[in-house]
């Protein structure tokens, strides 16, 4: 049997990161770190190198969809 994917979960509210690892519990993922946009998600995710990123896109959506962006192209150079 493989590993579980390491997967980051991006969302505003701690409450709502909290419920979506909650579910992913028994899922082929570990959660590896949850955290809100911003500078702090790109250092946790330079930290914890995660293969997959779960992401709640909120308004501003530009906001939500420029860190998932910014992420993306930070582990992918790091590959």
């Amino acid at each position: 049997m493989g590993r579980n994917r390491l997967l980051m979960i991006l969302d505003a509210d701690a409450k709502s990161r909290e419920r979506t690892a909650d579910l992913l519990r028994d899922a082929p993922y570990a959660v590896v770190a949850d955290t809100d946009y911003g500078r702090e998600a790109h250092a946790i995710a330079e930290e914890t190198q995660p293969e997959l990123l779960l992401a709640a896109i909120e308004h501003p959506i530009e906001d939500s969809l420029r860190t998932v962006q910014e992420i993306a192209s930070s582990l992918s150079a790091c590959e």
